[in-house]
């Protein structure tokens, strides 16, 4: 009985950890797609873009932002392209952590 109460308890926590996960990774998500959007009508610069990025909760996704930037130069559509790839990396990993969550919630 107390082995299957410590495991709900681990479930439990589990659970907690990835939905903080999730939400981090829906607002840098949300927060890619704001940047993006502000960098295809011009409301941003590339430098300023590399500045909101650094800011990030996700070091993986700032650290590839700033890399692409300054791998990229003025070649603004490759620094494009790999701001839509950053966003769909993390829009897949929001819907794996998300299926996880379900399955765990679902035992």
């Amino acid at each position: 009985m107390e082995e299957s109460g410590g495991l709900h308890r681990a479930m439990l926590c589990c659970s907690r950890q990835i939905e903080e996960h999730v939400y981090k990774d829906r607002a840098t998500l949300q927060e890619l797609k704001r940047c993006f959007d502000g960098l295809q009508v011009g409301m941003f610069t590339r430098e300023q873009l590399s500045r909101d990025l650094m800011r990030m909760p996700s070091t993986s996704v700032r650290e590839l932002c700033v890399v692409s930037n300054i791998e990229c130069g003025d070649r603004d559509v490759e620094f494009m392209t790999m701001l839509k790839d950053i966003h769909q990396e993390v829009q897949q990993s929001m819907e794996l952590k998300l299926k996880f969550l379900n399955s765990c919630c679902y035992c």
